[in-house]
């Protein structure tokens, strides 16, 4: 038993009141008996002990055993597999979605005479059912594992009788559920028709993501067809919806699955959109699998590169091995006369001052007539002070007038040592201390920047995640040549410690484009490759590869550029959108007002709601979620202080994801296999309500500590009021009222 302290304020006051009531009837004693006084006295001390012992508040403290009522998790499927309308109902065909939702409600209403029933949705997530709104089945992939697991984890101890999955059984993302163990019995309840039924599908596509202009590529993809055994089909093979190509599919057998390839040779540089699709069928499962789409780049044929350089190295020959690599690549190698006090000056080297190199070579351009044999020039450790006026002026029209790209590989012979030559300054991205930039042979981490997460160059895999993902597992570097500071109007792509040091930086100057490559060493990353380095083999070659395609591609000039990372997403995926913006002289514009109108597949226009992106100056960022299958044009503006800069526009092929589509028809063995593993039972959708006999009500028991108020009684007030009243009639009786 509990009670208030005896001296509690309620306590004393109570004392005080007692200590009274004697006081004043014992000043009556002469008017009263002495019965009657005790009487009296007793019944007023009487009232003030039960009114002190409510104040005390005594309360019984106990022990008992309370059941846990067991939880069942309601578990439905809203990937897109789940929009097919393959239910049969008196109405005719309905979706297996409206089918699920409807028998989720009726089992969990049941269920919850019984049990505590919480309601999930999922789809490659799990998430608790919000308002009991079901929502739209519009998931991209199906993780059955990880929807299992949230409904585990949220049971937070307490008896979980199982686990109703209702599901097509259309597994695709995430780990494999087969041969796991659970913790409760899983109940799948399959909905739609069985896996062998008609369906097409075109199940892939591939075709590389840059092709050249004037050269055959191939377009493969794979078709699977079944329940049309013995029927024939056509294959089309389109561009931009327009027919270029078609094949004839024998199916053999219940399954059929067909490798195709098309050839494509695209005469014309620029953005096409290739397709591979059947016509749908009446009587196939679903249509919604029938085409695949890639958006794909195609550049000019062929990129004319002279690397010069100022004598054999390591630098070199990585630099020379990678870009000789390259199909559509054509090297000419020109290396400076350099004096090397290690050879004899007599030797008919030293006397030609040319050094032997594998392969076409020629001394660097003289003059302006010999521009038109190269697209870019890359630049290797070579003294500037070699390179006469003429070179430089022929160096200077290349790049600022011809619009022709220029990269320069760090080296100790120039970037190291005082420059003097002012035409270069002006090509370089950075500026270059007077006596030199200072030379770190310490390793270091390449960290990509924000622009360079989405640049050209630097995209190394196919998704930004992968990309990202990549370049942090990148082989450390070494050998940065730093204080260099870059000039107003570049753009950093690769950094070194810290993310302050430029490693990839470029600029344009006049009609052209100059990089500079602050390191002298990525031969290291070249061997790594060669190696079998897990952080990307051929990662060193695509870096060079992407660069002098890039440099070699005009500028964009335009003051206003909309940047898409993607030019395929899928529909409800995030897009971020950059808008650059540049004033006068390529200077990046902060104070721009960007405007990105949308227009949908349906013709519907909206504005995306715009932001300035932190740390990038004149760089805008919009985020659109594009819901529905088709090209969405983007069009961005930017004004100034009043004066409008220009805008530039852009397409979104956006497709619905196919992984869904791939086996369309429910998987009974998959879910009877969860079943038997977990201890459940597996049943159709018109089967659910037998799932409620099955499931076990809990027999656990967990003590609780309850308290009772003994003083908070009727007894106490019809007590405590008798004895008021007696004392009020004695009093009365004896003349004292």
């Amino acid at each position: 038993m509990e009670t208030r302290g005896i001296l509690s304020t309620p306590g004393v006051v109570t004392l005080l009141a007692a200590g009274l009531a004697v006081a004043a009837y014992l000043a009556l004693r002469a008017r009263l008996d002495r019965r009657d006084l005790l009487l009296l006295l007793t019944a007023r001390i009487a009232v003030l002990a039960l009114l002190w012992l409510a104040l005390l508040e005594p309360t019984r403290v106990f022990t008992r055993g309370v059941r846990i009522p067991a939880q069942v998790a309601v578990l439905v499927d809203r990937s897109q597999s789940m929009a097919i309308e393959d239910e049969s109902t008196a109405d005719g065909a309905v979706s297996r979605w409206s089918v699920a939702t409807r028998a989720a409600d009726s089992l969990s209403e049941r269920l919850g005479e019984r049990f505590e029933v919480r309601e999930y949705v999922f789809d490659s997530a799990a998430e608790p059912l919000v308002d009991a709104v079901w929502g739209e089945p519009a998931g991209h992939a199906t993780d059955v594992a990880a929807a299992i697991d949230l409904a585990a984890r949220d049971a937070r101890g307490a008896p979980l009788a199982g686990v109703v999955l209702f599901t097509d059984g259309a597994q695709n993302v995430g780990r494999q559920v087969a041969g796991e163990t659970y913790d409760a019995p899983i109940f799948p309840v399959g909905v739609g028709r069985p896996v062998a039924v008609a369906d097409i599908v075109v199940s892939s596509l591939r075709v590389g993501d840059t092709l050249l202009a004037g050269e055959t590529a191939q377009v493969k993809a794979s078709v699977v067809i079944r329940g049309y055994p013995g029927r024939q089909f056509t294959v089309a093979l389109t561009r931009d919806d327009s027919l270029v190509s078609a094949a004839r599919v024998d199916a053999g057998g219940d399954e059929h699955i067909e490798e195709l390839e098309f050839p494509i040779t695209p005469e014309a540089a620029g953005s096409y959109s290739y397709g591979v699709e059947i016509a749908p069928l009446a009587d196939e499962l679903t249509p919604a699998n029938n085409r695949v789409g890639r958006t794909v780049t195609v550049l000019p044929s062929r990129t004319r590169v002279l690397l010069a350089w100022g004598a054999p190295d390591a630098e070199f020959a990585a630099l020379r091995r990678s870009l000789r690599r390259v199909p559509s690549v054509d090297v000419t190698v020109a290396m400076a006369a350099m004096p090397d006090v290690r050879r004899d000056v007599r030797s008919p080297v030293a006397q030609s001052g040319a050094y032997p190199v594998d392969g076409p070579s020629s001394q660097l351009p003289e003059d302006a007539a010999e521009l038109d044999a190269y697209d870019v020039v890359v630049l290797g450790d070579l003294s500037l002070a070699l390179l006469s006026p003429r070179q430089l002026a022929w160096l200077t029209e290349f790049v600022e007038a011809r619009g022709g790209g220029v990269a320069w590989c760090a080296g100790e012979r120039w970037l190291a040592r005082r420059l003097g030559v002012g035409g270069v300054e002006a090509l370089l991205p950075v500026n270059v201390p007077t006596s030199g930039a200072r030379l770190a042979a310490a390793e270091f981490a390449p960290s990509l920047t924000r622009q360079g997460r989405s640049h050209a160059v630097t995209q190394l895999a196919q998704t930004p995640p992968d990309n990202d993902r990549l370049w942090r597992q990148m082989p450390l570097w070494s050998r940065l040549y730093g204080s260099l500071t870059p000039k107003v109007g570049s753009t950093t792509l690769v950094s070194g410690p810290g993310g302050r040091a430029p490693v990839v930086i470029y600029h344009r100057v006049g009609a052209g484009k100059s990089m500079l490559l602050a390191t002298d060493a990525m031969w290291k990353w070249a061997l790594a490759d060669a190696t079998g380095s897990p952080a990307g083999a051929t990662s060193y070659d695509k870096l060079w590869a992407q660069a002098v395609r890039w440099l070699a591609t005009p500028p964009d000039t335009r003051q206003v550029r909309l940047e898409i990372p993607l030019a395929d997403v899928d529909t409800g995926a995030s897009v971020p959108v950059t808008v650059r913006v540049f004033g006068a002289g390529y200077v990046p514009e902060p104070d721009a007002v960007v405007l990105v109108d949308v227009e949908s597949p349906t013709g519907d226009a909206a504005s995306a709601p715009v932001t300035p992106v932190p740390g990038d100056v004149g760089a805008f960022r919009a985020v659109l979620r594009p819901t529905r299958e088709g090209v969405w044009r983007l069009t961005a503006s930017a004004t100034a202080r009043g004066v409008a800069l220009g805008q530039d526009a852009a397409t979104l092929s956006v497709q619905t994801p196919r992984l869904e589509f791939q086996r369309p028809g429910r998987d009974d063995a998959f879910l009877a296999g969860i079943a038997e593993a977990s201890g459940g039972r597996y049943v159709t959708v018109a089967e659910a309500g037998s799932v409620v006999p099955l499931l076990r009500d809990s027999d656990e028991t967990r003590d609780v500590r309850e308290r009772k108020a003994l003083w908070n009684t009727p007894a106490l007030l019809l007590a405590v009021a008798a004895l008021l009243g007696s004392e009020w009639w004695l009093r009365k009786w004896r003349g004292l009222v």
